[in-house]
């Protein structure tokens, strides 16, 4: 439940940025109320990654290694995904 909360809370971080700013850009941050929504995005996003890995390592029973893996490969899908 924390993890649907923390991504619901990213996407909506995401979403107010983007109407407030007009874009969701990280090269070229140009006032303070992007950077703010910047490091908001960043603090919540962080909290998400350490909540989900730890669900995922406690209720599959594969624990911090297996956890690491799954991650990791999800991660590489979506660099590959993004890449191609």
């Amino acid at each position: 439940v924390g993890s649907i909360l923390l991504l619901f809370l990213l996407f909506s971080i995401l979403f107010i940025w983007w109407i407030n700013e007009k874009s969701i850009s990280v090269t070229y941050i140009n006032s303070p109320t992007g950077e703010f929504y910047y490091w908001l995005a960043i603090l919540v996003s962080n909290t998400l990654g350490t909540a989900l890995g730890d669900y995922i390592s406690e209720s599959s029973g594969l624990g911090f290694g297996g956890s690491m893996m799954i991650i990791g490969l999800l991660l590489t899908l979506l660099w590959g995904l993004n890449s191609w």
